[in-house]
C-alpha cells in the first residue's frame, strides 16, 4: 500500500485536476516491528515417552530459557520470530 497526497494544479494553469504525489512508505517491519513471542514446549524421555521434570531448556547463544514443570512443559518468552537451537540439560 502506498500513500498519496492530492493537490490541485496552480490557478490559471487549466482545469483543476487533482494530481497524486507519491510518498515513500517505510517497509512493514519498520512500521510494525515484530513482537517478541513465546515458545512453549514439552520435554520427554526419548525411550520411555515420560515427561522430564526440572529440565533446563535454553536458547543457544542467549540468556533466555526456562525449566520444565511437573508436566515437562516450559515456555521461553522474549523471542523474536526466527529459528533457534535449544539446549536441554
Amino acid at each position: 500500500m502506498s500513500l498519496a497526497v492530492l493537490f490541485p494544479l496552480q490557478p490559471g494553469s487549466g482545469p483543476r485536476i487533482p494530481t497524486a504525489l507519491p510518498l515513500p512508505v517505510p517497509p512493514a517491519e519498520r512500521r510494525h516491528p515484530p513482537r517478541p513471542a513465546k515458545s512453549p514446549g514439552k520435554v520427554v524421555d526419548a525411550e520411555t515417552g515420560k515427561t522430564i521434570i526440572g529440565a533446563n531448556v535454553g536458547v543457544v547463544g542467549t540468556s533466555l530459557g526456562d525449566a520444565t514443570d511437573i508436566n515437562g512443559k516450559y515456555t521461553i518468552a522474549g523471542l523474536q520470530p526466527g529459528i533457534y537451537a535449544l539446549q536441554v540439560s
